[in-house]
């Protein structure tokens, strides 16, 4: 500092001014010295590159770290080097040009570095260590050595490693993070990472793994995270996952699993070839993903002691039915929030099946064979989807005691008419908010088929088959919408309405967004929008041909946002 403050002697500074120039100056300082480390650095890569030769390695500065992150590392912890492109020989002497160097990382990709040398780090020392996309296939022993008690970030990505060596991570003790996946390694034996005693996230997903011994985790007593997705694992058993007592992700995603025993943990599971799992103790546990496996039936799942359980998803199996007593062994996870059994063959749910899970906020059954349904007492469920079924008359829906739903889904199934009391079930649901029933077959809605679930503010009735907005309730024609006097956006698009009545819409005094595009309408009545709080109306694409005068003049154009006539084949006067 005393050079830079020499041409200021004579000036006097405020103690506030010294307190805020200094932190700028010491800033500015740390920045350069980096700067001037890395072009050091350089000139050490470029000094050990062959003559005509580009130097293998660069260094570069770290801009996403904060100025107080700046000012608290030490050295060129801020910095890190990139090697790509090269071969291990050129990318051996320019580290090796170093002076045991401190870098935040060092990452070698697209290269070729079929083996690391007992020394290859010998004048580094990264944190973050990345080796990925290089041929990577063998490790000497003591590759690590140097750089052991530094490093925190193995990534050793989409390389040909086929094993792991008894004595790999002899030297990383300290490590918290190592990524091997995308390589070919088939199987995981006991003794090979017992000496990773702090790590906390292992990632082996997209290997050619069949086979983990009993056991083989067992030292990783602080690991969070275990991905095992993407591998040809058959076989599960009771021990595989011993000793991992504060796990609370475990991804085996995409497997071919048919028969699970699990007890204590979140799993994520799909593409592999697992048959059986019998899994206990792992009460961190909180998200289960058996996604994309082979199960055909909830029998053959047993999740006992899941304590901190909040998301299960069996996702894209084969799952027949879910029947009473399936889920008995989840009674005691009270955490569990959100159930998927999406994209299934199931055609029923049994009437007490989820009892034992009744906290529940999240139900999704899309892509299933569905045709009836009957949920009772789940009095903290949220959101119900049953999208992509064969559900053919809400009368097949029994929905009671649901007292906070608020989000109901019926999308793309074969319903064709929703019927005076087909709803009744639904009047205790008072807080339900959100009813969509789009793209099915629907032609007929009954005056009073929405009186029980009036309260609703968004309802989505688009690609159906509705002609009219109004029924005969047995003296005169009225509006199966007039109960709905909170509605606030309603989608009727992609239907076959004619025609849109002085009434039709009335009594829909809180409604904002109006969407009528998509349909045959031929005539609006002058008034149809008189009183209408609407910001956003949609009427492009129907048969118009005239739009009465003033039809749009009673809505607030300080509110109002849009108006979509276009692909009409009227002069529309707005």
């Amino acid at each position: 500092m005393r050079n830079i403050f020499a041409h200021k002697r004579n000036l006097i500074f405020t103690p506030s001014f010294v307190l805020l120039l200094f932190p700028l100056l010491a800033i500015r300082s740390s920045y350069a010295e980096k700067l001037t480390a890395c072009t050091l650095i350089d000139a050490a890569f470029k000094q050990a590159a062959e003559p005509n030769e580009v130097e293998a390695c660069r260094c570069f500065l770290d801009s996403s770290r904060s100025s107080r992150e700046i000012r608290s590392l030490q050295d060129t912890d801020n910095i890190w080097l990139g090697c790509t492109r090269q071969k291990m020989p050129q990318v051996f002497s320019a580290l090796n040009a170093l002076n045991e160097t401190m870098i935040s990382k060092l990452w070698i990709w697209d290269s070729l570095i079929n083996i690391i040398p007992a020394d290859m780090f010998a004048q580094v020392r990264p944190r973050v260590l990345s080796i990925e996309h290089s041929g990577l296939s063998v490790f000497r022993a003591g590759a690590f050595t140097n750089i052991g008690q530094r490093l925190k970030v193995l990534q050793l990505r989409n390389n040909i490693l086929k094993g792991i060596e008894p004595m790999m991570f002899n030297d990383l003790d300290r490590l918290e993070i190592l990524d091997l996946g995308g390589n070919k390694i088939a199987q995981i034996t006991t003794g090979q990472l017992d000496k990773l005693k702090d790590l906390e996230t292992l990632i082996i997903s997209d290997n050619q793994l069949s086979s983990i011994e009993d056991g083989a985790f067992q030292a990783l007593g602080n690991l969070k995270t275990l991905n095992l997705a993407n591998n040809k694992l058959t076989n599960i058993t009771k021990g595989t996952f011993k000793g991992l007592n504060n796990l609370e992700t475990l991804n085996l995603q995409s497997n071919n699993i048919i028969n699970v025993d699990w007890s204590a943990f979140v799993i994520i599971t799909g593409n592999n070839h697992i048959t059986q799992v019998e899994l206990h103790r792992l009460q961190s546990l909180e998200k289960l993903y058996l996604n994309n496996n082979s199960i055909q039936s909830l029998k053959n799942i047993s999740l006992r002691d899941l304590i901190n359980l909040s998301v299960l998803s069996f996702d894209r199996n084969s799952i027949t039915q879910i029947a009473d007593g399936d889920l008995h062994s989840l009674a005691e996870s009270v955490r569990l929030n959100l159930l998927s059994v999406a994209a299934n063959k199931i055609a029923k749910i049994g009437p007490r099946a989820l009892e034992p899970i009744h906290q529940l906020k999240v139900i999704i059954t899309g892509n299933n064979h569905i045709t009836q349904v009957e949920l009772h007492r789940l009095q903290s469920l949220e959101k119900l989807y049953l999208n992509n079924n064969s559900i053919q008359s809400l009368k097949n829906i029994s929905l009671r005691d649901l007292i906070n739903l608020s989000v109901l889904s019926f999308d793309r199934n074969s319903i064709t008419q929703i019927a005076d009391g087909d709803l009744h079930s639904l009047a205790e649901s008072v807080r339900l908010n959100l009813l969509s029933v789009a793209a099915n077959k629907i032609a007929k809605i009954g005056p009073r088929a929405l009186e029980p679930i009036h309260q609703l503010k968004v309802l989505s009735l688009e690609n159906n088959q509705l002609t009219s907005l109004s029924s005969n309730d047995g003296n005169a024609n009225v509006s199966f919408l007039r109960p709905l006097r909170k509605l606030k956006s309603l989608f009727l698009s992609t239907n076959n309405i004619q025609r849109i009545d002085e009434n039709d819409l009335s009594s829909l005094t809180s409604l904002k967004t109006l969407a009528l595009d998509h349909n045959e309408i031929e005539k609006i009545h002058g008034k149809a929008f008189v009183g209408l709080p609407l910001t956003r109306i949609y009427l492009n694409h129907n048969r118009l041909f005239h739009l009465p005068r003033g039809i749009f003049e009673g809505l607030a154009t300080d509110t109002l946002d849009v108006i979509d006539v276009s692909g009409l084949c009227c002069r529309c006067l707005i």
